[in-house]
């Protein structure tokens, strides 16, 4: 079986997405409408007298609310911190509730930041459990090797059963 078949398992349910923020419309909602696979992205001005860190984003699964979360937690994430997966500092930060509120939303144009933090929190949760499967997919041998020494801790330190899938061209 291939990564890509694990990916198209998910199905999540209807998304909508609503930024309320006083003018200018914030340059995240063009982002978040790029990268983010929901069924609408949306903005609502607040009053100009609104200060900017008042601003939000509300969420919607199946029309009904999920969460609003300050648009300074949705910076965070799209600019994350990375940490190691064993490492507690992911608990109660505003990068780990934006996690949780759209833990099944395809994201797409990740940067390699975004897509190693991402990674992170996928280990930090198998790390957490302890058993079980845990799938990673590299493009590249050297994203692998460099990953190398975080899948050795992993494999050692618990019992989970570690599958990598690479598509590139190596020897091993």
């Amino acid at each position: 079986m291939e990564l890509s078949d694990y990916v198209e398992r998910i199905d999540a349910p209807a998304r909508t997405v609503t930024v309320y923020a006083p003018p200018p419309k914030p340059d995240l909602v063009d982002q978040l409408d790029t990268k983010i696979e929901v069924d609408a992205v949306s903005y609502r001005s607040l009053p100009d007298a609104t200060a900017a860190e008042q601003a939000f984003l509300v969420v919607h699964e199946d029309d009904a609310f999920v969460a609003a979360i300050p648009l300074e937690s949705l910076r965070e994430f799209l600019e994350p911190p990375i940490h190691d997966p064993w490492a507690d500092e992911l608990e109660g930060t505003a990068y780990r509730a934006i996690v949780n509120v759209l833990e099944t939303t395809l994201w797409t144009g990740l940067n390699r930041r975004q897509l190693l933090a991402t990674s992170r929190e996928i280990e930090n949760r198998a790390w957490q459990v302890g058993s079980g499967t845990l799938r990673v997919g590299f493009q590249q041998a050297t994203a692998l090797e460099a990953s190398a020494p975080v899948y050795t801790r992993l494999a050692a330190e618990s019992s989970l059963d570690i599958h990598v899938y690479i598509d590139d061209d190596h020897d091993n």
